[in-house]
């Protein structure tokens, strides 16, 4: 049972009732993410890679997967845990560390930005 709701906004978007168990499952890739960074640093030290290099394509595929793996693996220990409590569940936040996000950056709005913000 919930004791103290700190964001009553956040709360009520949830959509949930304080008189609702809550399971928290903290789990990731079990290792394998590991592993593929292991291999990365056995082979190009701490460099980074290129963008759309075999490597980098490479990597993101592992990475993916493993990405992929410990949300399975959440799922699996969450739907276990319910089922030796009786209870039934829904999924209402899924989040994790350690995760990479291809982002787009406008270069030319961000000197602009920085340039009219942080120059005098």
């Amino acid at each position: 049972m919930v004791e103290k709701i700190i964001d009553e906004e956040f709360w009520k978007n949830l959509g949930v009732s304080d008189q609702n168990l809550f399971l928290l499952v903290h789990s990731g890739s079990r290792g394998l993410g590991e592993a593929i960074l292991n291999e990365h640093v056995e082979k190009h030290g701490n460099n980074g890679l290129l963008e759309d290099t075999q490597e980098a394509i490479h990597y993101l595929q592992k990475h993916e997967q493993a990405c992929d793996w410990a949300k399975a693996n959440r799922a699996l220990i969450a739907s276990r845990a319910l089922s030796q409590l009786g209870a039934q569940g829904k999924m209402i936040l899924d989040i994790w560390h350690n995760n990479l996000v291809q982002k787009v950056i406008f270069l030319s709005f961000f000197l602009s930005f920085c340039f009219n913000n942080f120059s005098q």
